[in-house]
């Protein structure tokens, strides 16, 4: 009899024995897949790291090309602002010379009346002068 229950219980430890192992099995098939599953969420954390810093990457980049356009513009404008200037100046020294010239055109007008004048009264009073030596003339 004690080899029957010693013999159940060798059975008994022997299906324990292999519970254990199974259940041991399956804790380590268990960890296993827990260290696939925390490698494989450490490298889709790391890609998402890596997009991150790619995207702030590009997006730092896009915003300094940005800002040198925008200077670029502001360049171009400021250019133009001093281009206008630099023109209404010379519209205004243009208009200054202009009115200078029509008042040069005036009195160089005024003179050449003035001249014409004297002309004509000078040719009157060479004709006066000579009208009377003529008459002297014809009548002597």
């Amino acid at each position: 009899m004690e080899k029957a229950i010693s013999s159940g219980l060798r059975n008994k430890l022997a299906h324990v024995e292999t519970e254990l192992n199974l259940s041991k099995q399956s804790v380590i098939t268990h960890a296993d897949n827990l260290h696939k599953a925390q490698a494989s969420h450490a490298k889709k954390l790391q890609d998402v790291h890596e997009d991150m810093n790619n995207l702030t990457r590009e997006v730092g980049e896009r915003k300094k090309k940005l800002e040198d356009r925008e200077n670029e513009v502001a360049t171009r404008e400021k250019d133009v602002e001093n281009k206008e200037e630099e023109l209404q100046v010379k519209a205004e020294e243009l208009q200054s010379h202009e009115a200078k010239l029509k008042e040069e055109g005036r009195r160089l007008q005024n003179v050449t009346h003035r001249l014409q004048r004297e002309r004509e009264q000078l040719v009157a009073d060479k004709k006066k002068r000579e009208k009377p030596s003529r008459e002297k003339q014809q009548g002597g």
